[in-house]
C-alpha cells in the first residue's frame, strides 16, 4: 500500500471517529422575513399605475414577504455543521377600479412567492458563528381580477443561489433558539417580461429588457429541537 493511500484511510479513520464523538442531528423550523428590490417588476407596477389617478388604483411593488422555514442541522463537530432547509415566503400587491379597455372595472391583485431549497456549511464559535448555501431558488408570479374565477400563474422561473448569513444560537439541553440575519444572491437572472405583457399586451419591448438580477435581504428565527 503507498504512503498516499495509508495517509488517505487514517484520515477517513480520523474523520469517523470525530462525527461519531461529536455528530449531532435536529430538526429546525422557524419564520422567515424578506426584503428584495425587484426593479424590473416595480417599473412595470408603476407604469401601470401611472394611468390612473386615485390612490386605490395604485399597484404597489411587492419588496416584503415572509413565510415559513424548515429543515435539518447535522452538526459533525462543535464548531462544523451541515444545514438542510426549505424556505416558502410570500407577499401580494392590490389596486382596485382600474379600467379596462372596455370601460369596465376590475380589482387586479398580484401575488408572489419565492421558494428556497438549499444545503449549506456553517462554522460555529459559541453562541456566534456564520454559514453560506447553496440551492435553487424559484419565483413565481400569480395574477388574478374579478374578472377570472381562479389565479393566472404569469411566472415561475428557478434559478441558482446562494446565501450567507450570521449566526447567533443559545442553546439550552432540550433545544436552541437561533436569530440569523442573512444576504441572498442569485447567480443567475430572473426574466420578467411576462408581467409586462400581462399588463401592457401591446408591449414591443424585448425579452432581455426585463431580465432581474435580484439580491434578498432577511432575517430568521429558527427553533432546533434536541440536545445540541
Amino acid at each position: 500500500m503507498s504512503i498516499l493511500s495509508r495517509r488517505t484511510l487514517i484520515c477517513c479513520a480520523l474523520l469517523c471517529t470525530v462525527c461519531s464523538v461529536y455528530a449531532q442531528f435536529n430538526i429546525k423550523v422557524g419564520y422567515n422575513g424578506n426584503y428584495a428590490n425587484l426593479q424590473k417588476t416595480t417599473d412595470i407596477f408603476n407604469r401601470y399605475s401611472s394611468k390612473f389617478t386615485s390612490q386605490n388604483q395604485e399597484l404597489k411593488p411587492i419588496n416584503f414577504y415572509h413565510g415559513i422555514e424548515f429543515g435539518a442541522r447535522y452538526k459533525l463537530s462543535k464548531n462544523l455543521g451541515f444545514d438542510f432547509g426549505l424556505s416558502a415566503t410570500k407577499g401580494k400587491s392590490k389596486a382596485s377600479d382600474l379600467s379596462l379597455i372596455s370601460s369596465e372595472l376590475k380589482e387586479n391583485e398580484w401575488k408572489i412567492s419565492q421558494n428556497s431549497l438549499y444545503i449549506g456549511l456553517e462554522n460555529y464559535f459559541g453562541f456566534f458563528g456564520y454559514g453560506a448555501t447553496i440551492g435553487y431558488q424559484q419565483l413565481k408570479y400569480k395574477n388574478k381580477t374579478n374578472l377570472i374565477t381562479k389565479d393566472n400563474e404569469v411566472l415561475n422561473q428557478n434559478v441558482l443561489n446562494s446565501r450567507f448569513c450570521l449566526i447567533f444560537e443559545f442553546a439550552s439541553d432540550k433545544n436552541a433558539f437561533s436569530f440569523r440575519p442573512f444576504v441572498s444572491i442569485n447567480w443567475q437572472s430572473y426574466n420578467v417580461h411576462n408581467i409586462e405583457l400581462t399588463l401592457f399586451p401591446d408591449s414591443n419591448l424585448t425579452s432581455t429588457d426585463f431580465n432581474e438580477d435580484l439580491m434578498v435581504y432577511g432575517i430568521s428565527f429558527m427553533i432546533y429541537n434536541g440536545p445540541q
